[in-house]
């Protein structure tokens, strides 16, 4: 472990070296799930301290998707400048900090900052481990990256159980946040040398915009929103719509976390065995039709069962956009899986500031609806006949 914290040459063979990467970089994917994870379970929680509307934390959630935007515009020079691991050693703790900090402060506009940083080092640190897990995945000649993502979304699921564990022993959200940023601040730093600096579009290059995956990019958008969505306002969904305690709310969070961890490690092997594009309609329409179930559902079982017909549903959609994104444009792997994962994690932020604004117009009741459009409209999107070659 010493040589991966201190970049001098790996004393392992070929093959233990492999697997020891695809270890930290899946160890990395799940420390920024725990760490999303311990914000979105928090979330009731927060909004009950500063006595927020829906509308007044979809502000909040505004601001740290705007910190996401801007990390997509500007990683790639920065990731340039000073390199891949120096970059991930910077966005990894700073992402923790936020996170910690937001369970410490009592006012709006501190609170905001500190969304605002959270976007920002989340995203950027999310585009930096995708471009990791496609080199990975050439390297290994096989399907790594459903499984990679699974441990996103474990991530999630551990840190639902913290939350309800914290929640129930009457303790300070700090217990969640503070191992949470730990975590997330050691694996970047124990983060190897790569020979990919993943860089974005490559302005001025062949490649250029026409070159970029925008179909592909647009469809992690939507995806991602629905993760989003799904992330930031279930457990505020089963609180306010179904009026369970917030050590019982972070269920439907739970439970759609576990379902996409589930799919995803059986994914990789659907993805070989069938081919991407032949999984993706499929789970585009059950996410669907989970959405629809937890808005009418009527019961509260049957809402949580919503969401886990949802998190099945998208768990292998953004691991096999992913993979097909080097392949639907002319420009370099690397170039393609930042630009559709950037654009794709900026979705992962707008969509929960999507459902203040359905809120306000409609009611947070049916705000799930837009999971069910954004599910379908990701499906049409990744369903074109090139894509599918």
């Amino acid at each position: 472990m010493n040589s991966i914290l201190t970049g001098s040459p790996w004393p392992l063979g070929g093959q233990a070296r492999a697997r020891l990467r695809v270890m930290l970089v899946g160890a990395q994917f799940l420390a920024l799930g725990l760490t999303m994870g311990a914000w979105a379970t928090q979330l009731p929680a927060l909004q009950t301290r500063f006595g927020y509307t829906a509308q007044a934390l979809s502000a909040v959630l505004l601001v740290m998707a705007a910190g996401a935007v801007l990390a997509f515009l500007g990683c790639a020079r920065l990731m340039r400048a000073i390199g891949p691991r120096s970059f991930v050693r910077v966005t990894g703790p700073l992402a923790g900090y936020a996170l910690v900090g937001t369970m410490l402060v009592d006012e709006t506009l501190p609170l905001a900052v500190l969304a605002f940083v959270l976007g920002w080092a989340s995203a950027a640190f999310d585009v930096a481990i995708n471009s990791s897990a496609v080199e990975l995945e050439r390297d290994h000649g096989r399907s790594l990256m459903s499984k990679l993502h699974a441990m996103f979304s474990l991530g999630g699921v551990l840190a639902a159980a913290a939350a309800a564990s914290v929640d129930w022993s009457g303790l300070h959200p700090l217990w969640l946040a503070a191992p949470a940023a730990l975590l997330i601040s050691l694996l970047a730093l124990a983060a190897p040398e790569t020979r990919a600096a993943a860089p974005l579009a490559r302005t001025g290059s062949a490649a250029g915009a026409a070159g970029l995956p925008w179909r592909i990019a647009l469809a992690a958008l939507l995806c991602l929103l629905c993760e989003g969505t799904m992330y930031d306002w279930s457990a505020v969904y089963m609180a306010q719509v179904w009026t369970m305690p917030l050590g019982l709310s972070v269920a439907g969070f739970g439970l759609f976390s576990a379902a996409m961890a589930f799919g995803r490690f059986s994914g990789d092997a659907l993805r070989d065995r069938f081919g991407g594009a032949a999984v993706l309609w499929p789970g585009c329409l059950l996410a669907a039709a989970g959405a629809l179930l937890c808005v009418f559902a009527g019961h509260a079982a049957l809402a949580l069962l919503g969401f886990v017909l949802v998190g099945l549903g998208l768990s292998n959609v953004i691991p096999i956009l992913f993979a097909l994104a080097p392949r639907a444009g002319s420009a370099s792997p690397e170039s393609a899986i930042a630009f559709v994962s950037g654009v794709g994690f900026a979705g992962f932020l707008i969509g929960p500031a999507l459902v203040g604004l359905w809120s306000a117009l409609a009611s947070f009741e049916t705000s799930l609806l837009i999971v069910v459009a954004a599910a379908l409209g990701s499906g049409v999107l990744a369903s074109g006949r090139a894509l599918r070659r």
